[in-house]
């Protein structure tokens, strides 16, 4: 049986409008799936003096570091911090500390605020960043663009990919909707050349929909064409643009699946260049293995 219980989300925050956010995103969680939230606070690291002949002094700075934190985050709780939250300061680079934490803890959820970082200098490394978490993490990985638009999900976008499994997206989309109440938008891009009903991919969007519409979830379908230079990666986020809806779910690793930390093309694109919130999930090994066999 896919696995698709959400119980501990680690969020990453700062102690800003972003991180607040951040924040607010955490508690919306919460109250969908009741989880415990970690929420990480990272501060740049420490000179090499202080790290190696100066560690009392370091230690203190990470105890003032989290006071600073606890006082941030009890603005958001009316002063307590609530049972389901704990706190991580670590120090050091922000992307580095999230893989750490990723491969030391098991997490269910990672929630990660597009506009944490906000001088231009550390957003495209950020950017960056967020694309060697998704590609590391073996959970579930939840981008969106930094607004204030609280999570409403009326409809789901699920690109398809011929060449690529479905069962954990499908899986995922039937959670998600239940818990949203949500509509499931499938959509791909067939080659120009070939005629739809014929399509192997019209097939596949085809059961995909029976799958969920078998779980009572309205469903509907959006078949593109493919034109000269212009391929599923290019197409897919386009449409999400123009459609607007508030989730797209995609499964990374979709192009090199011997190469674990590569999220794929489509993949990159609509978590970087879509608006909308996006819930990227990563194959398991039972996955990579029908892969392989295809």
């Amino acid at each position: 049986m896919i696995k698709t219980t959400v119980h501990r989300v680690l969020v990453p925050i700062t102690l800003d409008d972003q991180g607040a956010s951040a924040i607010r995103r955490a508690q919306e969680i919460h109250e969908k799936f009741e989880t415990k939230i970690t929420l990480l606070y990272v501060v740049p690291e420490e000179s090499v003096i202080t790290d190696w002949f100066r560690p009392i002094r370091k230690q203190s700075n990470l105890l003032e570091h989290r006071k600073a934190l606890k006082a941030f985050i009890a603005k958001h709780f009316d002063g307590k911090l609530p049972s389901y939250v704990r706190l991580k300061v670590r120090s050091g680079s922000l992307t580095k500390c999230i893989v750490r934490m990723l491969n030391h803890f098991r997490y269910d959820l990672v929630v990660l605020n597009k506009k944490l970082e906000q001088s231009p200098k550390l957003q495209s490394a950020w950017a960056n960043g967020i694309k060697l978490i998704v590609g590391e993490a073996l959970c579930p990985v939840l981008t969106y663009d930094g607004d204030d638009k609280p999570f409403n999900i009326k409809t789901i976008m699920v690109p398809v990919d011929i060449f690529q499994p479905h069962k954990h997206k499908v899986a995922w989309a039937i959670r998600l909707a239940k818990v949203f109440g949500s509509k499931v938008h499938v959509v791909s891009a067939l080659k120009a050349n070939i005629e739809e009903e014929d399509s192997m991919i019209y097939k596949k969007i085809k059961g995909v929909r029976y799958r969920l519409e078998e779980e009572g979830i309205e469903t509907e379908a959006t078949l593109l064409r493919e034109e000269a230079g212009r391929k599923l990666h290019d197409l897919i986020p386009e449409f999400i643009d123009e459609t607007n809806p508030d989730l797209t779910l995609i499964m990374t690793h979709q192009e090199n699946i011997f190469d674990f930390n590569y999220i794929g093309k489509l993949a990159s694109e609509v978590i970087l260049r879509t608006k909308a919130p996006v819930f990227s999930i990563t194959p398991k090994k039972e996955t990579i293995v029908a892969t392989l066999k295809q």
